[in-house]
């Protein structure tokens, strides 16, 4: 992650001089790189259990606190780098739009066609403009509502920024994507064990949110929750009916396939190539094994009441 960090750094240096970097135990020369240029570093107390969440919020308390008349806080995740424009960007949206908390652009791979798996993350980062229900770890945030809604939920091991949209929109706030460049990401998964820990990490998310917000009921929550439900327990289960286990079987794979193809037709006209398509239909069907897994993972933690382990991909 040096390397990354060093580039992420730079990038919003050139833009802007309010910067605060969290770094959590780190073993190489972050610290003292990122002081040599002056930013505001926090050292987390690795005594307590590591979230990103808890990260987040120790950077935007800091910000808040040396530089009180700041507006709005612009949260980078550190394997990230800034595009030139886009601070000015989602500056004047914030500043037209005063029924909005969170604006952000487009986040695109930096070496899409290194890996498959990267490719897929650029994909999945294509979302359309207009206003959205939830963003990712890049996005900037409205300071006096991120305050107002306490920040991240600190105690949440993965999924904490679609949990703050979530409270966000129930306080009456609004989502915004723009049609602008914002951030490169360098996902650097190169094999499918950092895949399918990374589709582990999101289940264990679906879950986790969806049982922390069990009392509302909304479709952004449990639409990705009762996907992998259907497709790993419900349609294999429905279809013990037949006593033919060998013609069950062939129904079942039949239909696995219509839905790779289903999400690869419809996912075509953003990559413009079929065989991204495709690669993206059956990585979106065969992720919701993981997926699944994750969301027992949380159910299994939930039962044992236990405190969440960290599910990390690189």
């Amino acid at each position: 992650e040096g390397q990354r960090l060093r580039a992420c750094l730079h990038a919003l240096l050139a833009v802007v001089k309010q910067v605060v970097y969290v770094d959590s135990g780190s073993s190489d020369n972050s610290v003292a790189f990122a002081k040599s240029l002056a930013v505001d570093v926090v050292e987390l107390d690795m005594t307590v259990p590591f979230t990103a969440a808890r990260a987040r919020n120790n950077g935007a308390w800091r910000a808040a606190e040396k530089w009180p008349h700041c507006d709005y806080i612009q949260f980078v995740d550190g394997d990230c780098t800034i595009d030139q424009h886009w601070l000015q960007q989602g500056y004047h949206f914030l500043q037209q739009h005063h029924h909005y908390a969170v604006v952000f652009g487009r986040r695109r791979e930096r070496y899409p066609n290194r890996t498959r798996f990267n490719r897929l993350c650029d994909i999945e980062w294509q979302k359309p403009a207009g206003d959205v229900g939830t963003c990712g770890g890049d996005a900037m945030i409205r300071r006096a509502a991120f305050i107002k809604a306490k920040g991240y939920n600190a105690q949440l091991i993965a999924g904490e920024e679609p949990e703050l949209c979530f409270r966000l929109t129930q306080q009456g706030w609004k989502i915004r994507c723009l049609d602008a460049a914002m951030t490169q990401h360098d996902a650097a998964i190169t094999h499918y064990g950092q895949w399918w820990q990374r589709a582990k990490r999101a289940g264990y998310a679906y879950a986790n949110n969806a049982y922390l917000h069990r009392q509302y009921f909304s479709l952004h929550q449990y639409r990705p929750l009762a996907s992998c439900l259907f497709w790993i327990i419900g349609l294999p289960s429905l279809l013990t009916i037949f006593n033919d286990l060998y013609s069950a079987i062939l129904i079942l794979l039949f239909l696995y396939l219509l839905q790779m193809i289903r999400i690869s037709v419809s996912i075509f006209p953003d990559v413009q190539q079929w065989s991204h398509a495709a690669s993206y239909g059956v990585h979106t069907l065969l992720a919701k094994w993981p997926q699944t897994w994750g969301m027992i993972v949380f159910f299994i933690t939930l039962l044992l009441k236990r405190q969440g382990q960290l599910i990390e991909y690189k």
